[in-house]
Formats: C-alpha cells, sequence, structure tokens
C-alpha cells in the first residue's frame, strides 16, 4: 500500500459513522415540484437537482475525487425506497448490535417531520406491496425468500469506469444527446440526457482541481 493511499485510509477511519440526510432532502425537494410527471423523468430530475446542489469536497491525496456525501464516512438514506425500516430505526442507529451510525436530534426530527410523511404511501415499497397478491405477502412475511431489494437502492450497480475513464464524460453526453435526436420521444433517453453528468463538475471543484494541479 502506498503512502498516499495509507494517508486516504487512516484519514477516512479517523471518522465516525454517521447518517446524512443531504441527498434525501434534496431528491424529495424535485419530487414535490415534479407531480404528474413520468415517474422516469422524475427520478432524472431528482438526480439532476442532486448534482446541481449536493456540497462537494476534494481531499487531500485524492486523485479521482467524489463521494456520495461531503462527511468522509456517511451513509446515505433512500426514503423513496421503503421510508418505513428507516423510521422504525431512527433510535436506534447509534446503539444497534450492527452497523452503527450517529444522526443528529436535528434530523432526526427532519426525517420524521418531513421527509417521512412525504413518502408514506408514495415509496416504492408501497407500489411493490400493492402489485403483491396476499398469498405472495404470506409467504414473503416466512423469510423463505424476498421479492426484489425494496428497502434501498441497489448500491451494488456500478457504472462502466473504465469506459468513462478512458472516453470522459463529454464523449458520454455527445452519445446520448445523439440517441435523443434519434428518438426524440423516447422517455429514458430524454431522462438520461436530462441528467447530464457534467452536472456535477462544478466551478468549485474546478478551481480546487485546477490549484492542486498548479502547486502539485
Amino acid at each position: 500500500m502506498s503512502h498516499r493511499i495509507q494517508r486516504l485510509k487512516d484519514a477516512l477511519f479517523a471518522n465516525p459513522r454517521e447518517i446524512s440526510l443531504e441527498r434525501a432532502v434534496l431528491y424529495t425537494e424535485s419530487h414535490r415540484q415534479t407531480e404528474g410527471e413520468p415517474v422516469i423523468i422524475r427520478r432524472a430530475k431528482a438526480t439532476a437537482h442532486i448534482l446541481d446542489n449536493v456540497a462537494i469536497s476534494i481531499r487531500d491525496d485524492e486523485l479521482i475525487a467524489g463521494n456520495r456525501t461531503i462527511k468522509p464516512r456517511a451513509g446515505i438514506m433512500s426514503p423513496e425506497m421503503d421510508p418505513y425500516w428507516l423510521l422504525k430505526e431512527l433510535d436506534q442507529f447509534p446503539t444497534r448490535p450492527q452497523d452503527r451510525f450517529n444522526i443528529s436530534d436535528f434530523d432526526q426530527r427532519l426525517y420524521r417531520d418531513e421527509l417521512f410523511p412525504y413518502w408514506e404511501k408514495r415509496s416504492m415499497k408501497d407500489f411493490i406491496n400493492a402489485q403483491m397478491t396476499d398469498e405472495v405477502k404470506a409467504a414473503v412475511s416466512t423469510q423463505i425468500f424476498s421479492v426484489n431489494q425494496t428497502d434501498k437502492g441497489q448500491g451494488h450497480i456500478i457504472i462502466d469506469y473504465p469506459r468513462l475513464l478512458n472516453h470522459g464524460l463529454e464523449a458520454l453526453v455527445c452519445e446520448m444527446q445523439a440517441h435523443v435526436q434519434q428518438q426524440p420521444n423516447n422517455v429514458f433517453y430524454r431522462a438520461v440526457f436530462g441528467v447530464s453528468p457534467i452536472k456535477a463538475l462544478r466551478e468549485p471543484g474546478w478551481a480546487m482541481a485546477l490549484s492542486m494541479e498548479m502547486t502539485g
């Protein structure tokens, strides 16, 4: 392990694990503004809203910068998937036997008073449950099997990093723009093009990266 990687690792583990609601708040803000639009467009706009507004941090020793939160060691919440288990464990995150996370009193109130009331009966969990028959629900309750993954996003599905790093973000944007021009009524292409990854590269990040290059 190089000295740089060791410093990154040490800096990461020097911080406590905690919950960040920044993404959940931004996602919810967008959804409040897009009622009635196609689901895939709403998700795209919510993702774009996050990229436009999420706090950015570029830490010492990072060559590829970027994280889900500005906090170095934080977990995010996805109430749009399943707000119920999050509410159930809200008071238990800091003390539960496994995967403990700190969460502030302010964020606990924010989740109870703002986020949960909005996503109750609007979540993916509610949608899936509405499609299942009583027989399937009874079978799932035995915990012999589960239907899909309704409690959170699919974190193990990642993008094609070699393609991204070898060709760059602009090449992907141009490719998607061509798809949109060829099939202007394709909602999926419109949604993906609307979440241009360039949105994440805002001025503060570029300024800091340029400064690091000039001094490094």
